[in-house]
């Protein structure tokens, strides 16, 4: 069985079936549920990962200990009572890649209730009692396997200079807490310049070890993106930086002096760089979940071209998945362009090209009504390619309103 998501009666979402791939685009009009799908996929797939952050010895002998600590952990994925978004009692299951166990919750508005099922409970169970036997082994689930990008990315520039505390308070959402988490151990790798210099050297002389390569072609994609990129000095007080040019020649920046784009798009490179290239073999899994939120936000299009171009290497080079909420038409072109410059090829790419396989894709366009179902935009039967017809509905609207204008004048 493939992995499916199923959600029913969660906010303006009616009945949602889907099926995520490598590349997992969600597009969609203002609150249409993107996030709560993306959240969902985050919190199923990392489950174990955040049940072992809440646990505590002797949590089993405390009364419905497993519907307790689900609801602590929905809660905190959006900083608010999980159970608001139910309309009635809403439905959540999860069935992983093949031969996983099924997961199911059910979420009641009326008490805010997150209550499992016998098989979810029972597994539960099984996790606690292990990290019991193997006090040990708690902690080493590979926590960062799950890395959430939030839409809030921006506020890193101005807090990390300021007061970080603020991300951690107890109304903040859990995914920009741990985001939080990784940039600061980012900050860590960054200094190493020097290191990163004779890496990418060796990649230039043909060492085609995947992670160096990947670094180096998200440094590109970076600079081509935004004119600069996030830097840390190799000595003095460890604090993010923005470098123009290279040395000897570079102009280094306060990080608060970027952009509103930038602001923006750092926090992605730095984490992509530093994780999903491998930079940190020792800390991270080989194969990363992302979830990036409206990677288009205050960028041109020529660097959401960029950014896409790096999501899209890393899924193919690396073999990491991706999925992204968006509502923009040209982040799904670039999608598109890629899918068909496989298929061109016939998945042989030249070197420096990057594309993808469309049976690695997966699209689903969200509606804002509960009774408007989901629909699932990849054309399987002709193109291969995601079907933007409503997006470029929007245009043609307008094309039409300005012919109509025209006419009038004339």
């Amino acid at each position: 069985m493939p992995e499916t998501l199923e959600i029913k009666k969660l906010g303006p979402i009616g009945k949602l079936t889907i099926h995520p791939k490598r590349l997992t685009i969600l597009i969609g009009e203002q609150a249409s549920g993107k996030s709560l799908v993306a959240q969902l996929l985050y919190f199923f797939r990392g489950l174990r990962s955040h049940v072992g952050r809440v646990y505590k010895p002797g949590l089993l002998d405390e009364e419905a200990w497993q519907a307790k600590t689900l609801r602590r952990i929905l809660d905190g994925l959006r900083g608010v009572p999980f159970g608001y978004f139910a309309n009635g009692t809403a439905t959540l299951r999860y069935h992983p890649h093949k031969h996983g166990v099924e997961r199911q919750i059910t979420v009641t508005h009326s008490n805010r209730a997150c209550r499992p099922d016998k098989k979810l409970a029972a597994e539960m169970s099984q996790w606690a009692r292990s990290w019991e036997d193997q006090p040990e082994s708690l902690g080493k689930e590979r926590e960062i396997a799950q890395v959430f990008i939030p839409t809030e990315r921006s506020v890193f520039t101005r807090v990390s200079v300021g007061e970080p505390s603020v991300l951690y308070a107890h109304y903040q959402p859990d995914p920009l807490q741990r985001f939080a988490d990784l940039l600061h151990q980012a900050l860590s790798v960054y200094p190493r310049a020097a290191e990163w210099d004779r890496l990418l050297a060796l990649a230039s002389q043909g060492d085609h070890v995947p992670w160096i390569r990947a670094w180096r072609f998200l440094l590109d994609c970076q600079q081509r993106a935004l004119g600069g990129g996030a830097y840390v000095p190799p000595s003095g007080p460890k604090k993010w930086k923005w470098r123009i040019g290279t040395e000897p020649k570079a102009i280094v920046l306060p990080i608060e002096a970027t952009t509103s784009g930038q602001m923006e798009a750092w926090p992605f490179f730095a984490i992509a760089g530093v994780f999903a290239t491998g930079y940190l073999h020792e800390a991270v899994n080989r194969y990363l979940n992302l979830y990036l939120e409206e990677p288009e936000t205050h960028l041109h299009p020529r660097a959401q071209w960029e950014v896409m171009k790096a999501v899209v290497s890393l899924v193919w080079e690396l073999d990491h998945s991706f999925v992204i909420t968006t509502h923009s038409p040209f982040v799904t072109y670039c999608v598109n362009n890629m899918i068909q410059k496989f298929l061109s090829y016939k998945g042989q790419l030249p070197g420096g090209e990057v594309g993808i396989d469309p049976n690695m894709v997966a699209a689903y366009r969200l509606k804002a009504s509960p009774d408007r179902a989901p629909e699932d935009i990849m054309d399987r039967e002709q193109t291969n390619l995601i079907k933007l017809d409503e997006l470029d509905s929007v245009a043609d609207e307008m094309g039409e309103e300005f012919e109509r204008l025209l006419d009038m004048e004339g």
